[in-house]
């Protein structure tokens, strides 16, 4: 067994590796290969100069956010601007570099020589199938020809790019590109999803549900859905049964930025209320996070002890606490911790499709 492993382990980390580095190596025949723009290139390039035939484009992915409805800028305070000054230059840049000018390169700068030593060549001819790095490629803005010589013009355009992708993910944050109408909120459907003025859109969501082991969902409700559920008004419409909507632009503008779907006015056809969307999320980080604090034994199998239990006891019940103000908070209308995402639940028999909200 353990030559088994010591084989595979060399397979892994020695052959596969050693593979992989010959399937991008250096091959002076091919044109030219793009790389990622690092902080060590970039300060290479103030000794070296820019050589001919570079070009650059930027990754305008690497200004996405996980969690939809989060304006990178606005919400997480990422610079809408650069400067040379800032010492790197700004994440999710490439740059093309052309084979015939990096042996000089490699000859004028001793770090260029080693980053291209490790590096790896991807060449469109040689790696048909490379789907990573060459995906992102073909996806780059504004892929630009940088002038040879000085930096600073390289400089000048890094800025000029940088700034332009950030103006054009701000405009789709924008809620002045929707229209608004009295009486109807927003609705986003999934992009080239067919439906016509008046389809009405039935409820659809039925509760976050419990998953098992290996990621599938089950049919069991998370117990902070069940939470909700209980605590419901009578007159407001069950998670359980349910069509969603934004009741204002700047929600519905923020959150299509990553869904990338169609923005409908529709009508509410059943009992609504608005609530604060951040609070399911604040009520499921907090019961993963009771997970730590309900269990009797350490990780070594030695049970706690007394004053343990009751530091346990302590955490757990200032989470109960918490979890019954935020359910208590939700059905009010009123906002949680976080900064509110407001939303409209809407209950039978749904959402009626008035029109294309874009303008």
């Amino acid at each position: 067994m353990k030559l088994l492993f010591e084989n595979w382990r060399k397979f892994l980390y020695e052959d596969w590796a050693a593979e992989r580095k010959k399937e991008t190596a250096f091959d002076p025949s091919q044109e030219g290969s793009w790389f990622e723009l690092s902080t060590g290139v970039w300060r290479a390039f103030k000794k070296t100069g820019v050589p001919e035939g570079t070009k650059i484009g930027f990754d305008e992915h690497r200004l996405e956010v996980l969690r939809p409805g989060v304006n990178p800028f606005e919400d997480q305070g990422r610079s809408k601007t650069w400067d040379p000054s800032d010492g790197k230059p700004p994440t999710g840049l490439y740059i093309y570099l052309s084979s015939e000018t990096i042996p000089s390169l490699r000859e004028k700068s001793k770090w260029l020589n080693n980053f291209f030593e490790e590096a790896r060549f991807y060449y469109p001819e040689r790696n048909a199938n490379a789907t990573g790095l060459w995906r992102t490629i073909d996806e780059l803005f504004m892929i630009s020809d940088v002038p040879a010589g000085a930096r600073e013009e390289m400089d000048a355009l890094i800025k000029h790019i940088y700034e332009s992708a950030v103006s054009k993910i701000l405009k789709q944050f924008d809620p002045e590109q929707l229209g608004a109408e009295e009486g109807l909120f927003y609705h986003i459907t999934p992009k080239n999803s067919g439906l016509k003025e008046g389809f009405v859109m039935a409820p659809y969501f039925t509760g976050a549900k419990e998953r098992d082991r290996m990621g599938a969902e089950t049919d069991e409700l998370q117990g902070w859905e069940e939470l909700l559920e209980s605590a419901r008004p009578g007159n407001a419409p069950s998670r359980l049964n349910t069509a969603f909507g934004f009741p204002d632009a700047t929600s519905t503008a923020a959150y299509n930025r990553t869904w990338k779907g169609e923005i409908w006015l529709a009508k509410a056809l059943g009992e609504t209320v608005v609530v604060d969307m951040r609070i399911p999320e604040e009520l499921e980080s907090i019961e993963i996070s009771m997970g730590d604090w309900t269990g009797k034994y350490h990780d070594d199998g030695e049970p706690y002890d007394e004053e343990e239990l009751a530091r346990n006891k302590k955490y757990l019940d200032q989470f109960d606490l918490k979890i019954k103000e935020l359910v208590k908070k939700y059905w009010a209308g009123e906002p949680g911790t976080r900064k509110p995402v407001w939303e409209v639940l809407v209950g039978p028999p749904g959402l009626k499709l008035i029109r294309r909200a874009e303008k």
